[in-house]
């Protein structure tokens, strides 16, 4: 990846880019079928150019699916001249009210191919050039085009042209002029008006045009080879889509050099692919999916009988894909022929343990519902294979009509001579597509469903609509580590107060015994009087006591314990929260989508270590099994019921589905906003009593002692420094400060998080950088509060995990 990284560093693209847009190879546009139709329809009415030849490889010897199966007319694949000029006005402004406001916010690089012939490109570009005058001569977005070179070579003869212009500036265009010239007679013949005569976009900032042709050692033409280029293609496209969101766009048709394996493999590296429907749609109809999916084929079948009855057949096979996907996963609203969103829906309250039931359920049982779905999924694949089949036997029926002789006699003749292989595999590749999760159809007329669609993209990569099933186990083993980690600290806690109270007040007697020694042993203050060796008594005994409350804080070692119990339940709720974020390390590879669950697991388990380790909990029995009301997280089937009520439009928490930005605010933010606020009075007004309390204890000690009682006045001192040890010892001075400094860490965040754009808010960088200095602000807090030393061992996966992703040097901390 590094020399891709060279080469496109050669280009001139936008800094910081936050979106990448793939337009892949759609052909067969309007200029296409207008060279075609100029250069064949004069000698395809007098019989001297048979379309049905076409459909032969490209290597005589074998037959294949992929090859071109046009037929000529101007008005292309349509049933009257004006429908696809209607389409690519719809695209034209799909482009440019979706998809370039979108480009020019975030920077985007679009990598496209350079070809006019192609009507993705051609529409996108146009919308472009029509926007232009917006922003000047330079754009707020990168293009980057894709072509091969030996198809504009005859447009670069041709005065006027792109090409041409290229040809002209450009010592690189008109290397090996000479063998692109022989690459065509080898290809097209040696009659230049045969030539395919493709001009290159205007517009596009940057070109890469391949040559595509194998020579031998005399310099001389042998053949067309294509796997080179693609591969560059593919890599430069996963160079960029590894740490941006991206996702493709297709429409028209499938073709020898743009296999639906391409967009397989687009698929398969966590990209979405969404295949546009040029086609003007009726409405779908029926009670259930396979009767809607059997309307939906009718009328894929009555349109292409309307492109017989005009000498046309039906090339575009992607609208088809597209129209038949947008039925099949239930997309297609019945009134509107738009699109409706029936995922899964993350506001509505599934605590985590019915979460895991319901992943299991779908992994175990639910077999009628899965075996439905793929009843449906093969008659769509089988539909869809018979559809492109029946495109070519068109051509063959065309024919017939305007006299030639059929080459094959029935459909099923012509399907027994097309390679097996090449039908099993285009099955397989569409089987592929429309069962993936990440694949979607959609009719170019819906915009505003298209629109909602392309926002969703942008989080796409970052944060899933739903974690799998080993990621939810995962958090429940977390969950269960914090709230285990939560009862026992709280123990240990009440056990530490309780016995440094207790130490205090033992401090206190024997203080106040010694003082009063005298008048212990006088009797002037007991009524009863037996010896007089009291005051000695007094003084061993409590002495006795506080040597057992002494052993007992030492062997249990509860300060200790409860603060780094403490600390690590709220490093690991950290970590929860960053991986619900998909954030620092636990964003989302695309090569590997279950990385964030293997880095949350090792996070468990090395906290866990570090416990055990640190809190010496080796010798205790905090790996026990725990009541239910232990868990608060509603992990676990015994979960006690939330007794937290929430209005109706008030956002709630369930531990562990993924968090968008604006859910991480709402959810972790402003509740840890509210938390900290909702301490400082409490804390304001134990700071203020016990100050209070010390300054009336000097003055009692002062007063006392001026009539002559000094030892009650010492006695007073003595509870003074004993009030001063408990509030050092409980650290309400300390809480105050860290909460306020973290008070206004957080409301910087806030501030910084609103001023940013929406293109900003869904940037991986932004999103990252966002839950990494909250959850900087939360954990320092917590360590600044741990006031235990940590052992080397600690200190060194501490800075392990901090140099993993380190927020502190990076552009825009703000802490």
């Amino acid at each position: 990846m590094d020399s891709i990284g060279k080469l496109i560093d050669a280009f001139e693209l936008h800094e910081n880019p936050r979106l990448v847009i793939k337009l892949l190879n759609s052909e067969s546009g309007a200029a296409h079928y207008q060279w075609f139709t100029n250069t064949f329809a004069s000698s395809f009415e007098a019989h001297e150019f048979d379309p049905q030849s076409s459909i032969c490889s490209l290597s005589p010897e074998t037959w294949h699916l992929w090859n071109d199966n046009f037929l000529p007319g101007k008005q292309g694949p349509s049933i009257d001249a004006i429908e696809l000029d209607e389409a690519k006005v719809k695209l034209v402004k799909f482009f440019s009210d979706v998809v370039i406001p979108l480009c020019a916010e975030t920077n985007a690089i679009v990598l496209l191919p350079a070809s006019d012939w192609d009507v993705g490109a051609h529409a996108f570009c146009q919308a472009a050039n029509l926007l232009r005058s917006k922003w000047g001569e330079k754009l707020p977005f990168s293009m980057l085009g894709f072509g091969w070179r030996w198809v504009f070579q005859r447009k670069s003869t041709e005065e006027g042209s792109v090409a041409f212009h290229l040809y002209n500036r450009s010592n690189s265009f008109r290397k090996n002029y000479d063998m692109m010239e022989e690459f065509n007679e080898k290809y097209s013949g040696p009659d230049r008006s045969k030539w395919v005569n493709p001009d290159l976009l205007a517009g596009i900032d940057n070109y890469i045009l391949w040559e595509g042709a194998a020579f031998n050692s005399y310099g001389r033409f042998r053949h067309w080879d294509t796997l080179p280029a693609m591969s560059l293609e593919n890599l430069i496209f996963r160079y960029f889509n590894k740490s941006i969101p991206s996702f493709a766009m297709r429409c028209t048709r499938t073709h020898p050099l743009m296999q639906n394996q391409v967009c397989v493999d687009v698929l398969n590296s966590s990209v979405p692919v969404l295949f546009l429907d040029l086609r003007d749609r009726q409405l779908v109809t029926g009670e259930t999916r396979r009767e809607k999916l059997m309307t939906a084929a009718k009328q894929v079948v009555q349109y292409r009988d309307k492109l017989l009855e005009n000498f046309q057949n039906e090339v575009y096979d992607i609208c088809n894909i597209s129209f038949l996907h947008a039925v099949l996963k239930g997309h297609y609203d019945l009134q509107e022929n738009k699109v409706v969103n029936i995922s899964f829906d993350s506001s509505q309250y599934e605590s985590l343990s019915a979460a895991i039931d319901r992943k299991n359920k779908f992994r175990d049982g639910d077999s009628l519902e899965r075996d439905s779905w793929k009843e449906d999924l093969e008659f769509v694949v089988n539909t869809l294979k018979e559809e492109h089949i029946q495109s070519f036997w068109q051509v063959v029926q065309v024919c017939e009509k305007k006299g030639f002789k059929k080459k094959w006699e029935t459909v099923e003749e012509l399907r027994s001579e097309i390679s097996d292989q090449s039908r099993i595999e285009y099955g397989e590749q569409v089987a592929k597509m429309l069962s993936s999760p990440k694949f979607f159809g959609r009719n170019v007329r819906d915009l505003e469903g298209l629109r909602t669609l392309i926002d969703k993209f942008l989080s796409v990569g970052k944060t899933p609509e739903e974690n799998s099933l080993q990621g939810l186990k995962v958090l429940q083993e977390a969950w269960n580590t914090v709230d285990v980690c939560a009862h026992v600290a709280n123990s240990y806690k009440l056990m530490s107060r309780c016995l440094y109270l207790f130490l205090l007040l033992v401090g206190l007697a024997t203080t106040a015994v010694t003082l009063l020694k005298v008048k212990l042993d006088d009797c002037s203050v007991c009524m009863v009087c037996k010896h007089g060796n009291r005051a000695r008594d007094i003084v061993f005994y409590v002495a006795m006591v506080a040597a057992v409350v002494w052993a007992l804080a030492s062997y249990y070692n509860p300060t200790q314990r409860w603060r780094v119990l403490r600390n690590v339940a709220t490093r690991l709720t950290s970590q929860i929260w960053m991986y619900r974020a998909r954030a620092g390390p636990f964003q989302v590879v695309i090569a590997d989508p279950s990385a964030p669950d293997v880095q949350l697991r090792d996070r468990v388990m090395q906290l866990r270590a570090e416990l055990i380790e640190s809190a010496g909990m080796e010798q205790t029995s905090f790996m026990a099994k725990y009541p239910p009301r232990v868990f608060t997280h509603h992990q676990n089937q015994d979960c006690p019921p939330r007794k937290q009520s929430y209005k109706a439009d008030e956002m709630q928490d369930n531990h562990h589905s993924p968090l968008p930005s604006h859910q991480y605010m709402e959810l972790r933010v402003n509740t840890m906003i509210k938390f900290f606020r909702r301490r400082l009075p409490l804390y304001k007004f134990r700071v203020a009593l016990f100050n209070w309390l010390i300054i009336v204890l000097i003055a009692a000690a002062a007063a006392v002692a001026n009539i002559e009682s000094a030892e009650y006045g010492a006695i007073c001192m003595a509870l003074a420094t004993a009030v001063v040890s408990w509030m050092e010892f409980d650290g309400t001075r300390q809480k105050l400060s860290r909460y306020n400094k973290s008070l206004v860490s957080l409301n910087n965040i806030v501030t910084w998080w609103n001023s940013i754009s929406d293109s900003h808010k869904a940037s991986v960088e932004s999103v990252s950088l966002l839950v990494m200095q909250v959850e900087s602000v939360i954990a320092g807090e917590s360590d600044a509060w741990l006031a235990v030393p940590m052992t080397k061992g600690i200190e060194e996966n501490k800075q392990k995990l901090e140099a993993s992703y380190d927020i502190t040097t990076r552009r825009g901390s703000f802490l």
